[in-house]
Order: C-alpha cells, then sequence, then structure tokens
C-alpha cells in the first residue's frame, strides 16, 4: 500500500488514543502515539535543558497524556 503525502499527514487523525491502566495509580489514562510533533518537542526540551535537572519522564509523559478516565 502507497500512501501520499495528504494520506500520511492525516494518520494522526485515524488512530485513537491507548486506553492503559495504571496498576499504581488505580485508572485508567489514555496515551497517544508518537508523532513528529512530539518527537519535536522531545528533542526541543532535551536541548534546551542540556545538563540541567530536568523533570524528563514527566515531560514525555506531558507530551504523550491524553487524558485520565476520560
Amino acid at each position: 500500500m502507497t500512501l501520499s503525502a495528504d494520506e500520511l499527514l492525516l494518520l494522526d487523525d485515524l488512530r485513537p488514543p491507548t486506553l492503559l491502566h495504571v496498576k499504581a495509580w488505580g485508572k485508567d489514562v489514555y496515551l497517544l502515539d508518537p508523532t513528529a510533533d512530539i518527537r519535536d518537542e522531545w528533542e526541543i526540551y532535551c536541548a534546551a535543558n542540556q545538563g540541567k535537572k530536568a523533570s524528563w519522564r514527566a515531560k514525555l509523559g506531558n507530551l504523550s497524556l491524553v487524558c485520565l478516565s476520560c
């Protein structure tokens, strides 16, 4: 199957977030599939915080987490 550039750009809109139960929280969360925008924002964050004590895991969660128990 070959996709056009326009079809590739629409792929993010076609996939629903993934439901995941977080046992430690006792709640369900929805996670986004990684996108180019998420990757770009992650790389910008990493570059801006290089050598600093930063909340790497919190930032990654922030980029991926859609909502709690929606």
